[in-house]
């Protein structure tokens, strides 16, 4: 991919302030240095073809590459894992995964030569980009995070622009964008000193809680939307957050309304083991879940969430008189 000026910017804004080593997978070289009028202090004086290592150690930094080539740690991710003794403040992921077939050793790999409390930063080709053997989205960053305790310190994406250096943006803004190449840019913070876990994904994953993944998202409602494969709105997102807090511990719960903040709520897990009926009098809910479903009820002994914004009070006046018991309504 090469270090073009926007990329070293970027990176640079998320360097450590006493970070004193870096390693990269693939041996990146300087682009777009000799067309650009602006350009950091640390790249003045080099030039396109230029090694990042030179800039690197310049800085005082222990620097290392990772590649197939000679000058670098031999590592053919094919076939090995990558086996150190020591680890690094910084590793970097600009453009390399996406050119070896197995995956699974490129990202372990990057997690065990990652301090704790050290960063790992991705930026690689999304679905149409015409490079690579593999392309990745938004849902693979989101798992692997989830899945292995990562701070999202930062996820972008980036496109390049008329004069070849990238541009970043938002989702939103990436895909309203034609330009043929398209990635994501990760940093990602090593918090546990633990083993890799191979991410299961988010949606499917029984341990995921809203809080996490709103957190994991950066609070983008776009972001959440697409992991989740359901069109959040800032109202569903809300019901979504209540649920999660008024059910607290208990057990059984009914949920009233299928509609979207029903089927948000039960986009989760942890929420489908508490929900054992929904009670949908227009028959919008379709059992994806094998929750019993009932069009009418003869009797109301659990604690009922109304997931609706429309008529609330009136459908907690109606179930109030008709049925005869006590009910505990949760908003």
């Amino acid at each position: 991919m090469g270090m073009t000026p926007a990329m070293f910017n970027k990176i640079k804004s998320h360097l450590p302030e006493n970070f004193n080593s870096i390693i990269e997978l693939g041996c990146q070289q300087f682009g777009l240095l000799n067309s650009a009028q602006l350009i950091d202090e640390e790249l003045k004086g080099f030039k396109d073809g230029d090694f990042t290592k030179i800039m690197y150690e310049h800085l005082g930094l222990k620097y290392d590459s990772v590649d197939v080539c000679d000058g670098t740690i031999y590592c053919d991710f094919n076939n090995h894992m990558l086996e150190l003794s020591h680890q690094y403040d910084v590793v970097t992921n600009l453009g390399t995964s996406e050119h070896v077939f197995n995956q699974y050793n490129v990202f372990a790999s990057m997690h065990n030569i990652t301090k704790k409390n050290g960063l790992m930063i991705h930026c690689l080709p999304l679905k149409h980009s015409p490079h690579g053997l593999f392309t990745y989205n938004v849902d693979f960053f989101i798992s692997l995070c989830f899945s292995n305790n990562y701070e999202v310190v930062e996820l972008v994406f980036c496109w390049r622009g008329t004069d070849g250096d990238f541009t970043f943006g938002s989702l939103s803004e990436i895909v309203k964008c034609q330009a043929a190449e398209q990635y994501a840019f990760l940093v990602a913070k090593k918090c546990q000193e633990n083993l890799f876990v191979s991410p299961q994904q988010i949606i499917y994953n029984p341990l995921i809680s809203i809080d996490a993944i709103t957190t994991l998202c950066s609070n983008d409602i776009n972001l959440l939307s697409q992991v989740l494969q359901f069109t959040f709105t800032d109202a569903v997102l809300n019901h979504t957050f209540n649920f999660d807090d008024v059910t607290g511990n208990y057990p059984d719960v009914m949920l009233y309304g299928a509609g979207d903040i029903g089927q948000a709520i039960l986009r989760f897990a942890k929420n489908r083991e508490k929900i054992k009926t929904v009670v949908d009098e227009n028959l919008k809910f379709s059992d994806d879940y094998n929750i019993k479903r009932l069009s009418d009820i003869e009797a109301i002994n659990v604690p009922v969430y109304i997931a609706s914004d429309y008529y609330r009070e009136e459908i907690r006046q109606t179930l109030s008189m008709k049925y005869s018991e006590e009910i505990v309504f949760l908003n």
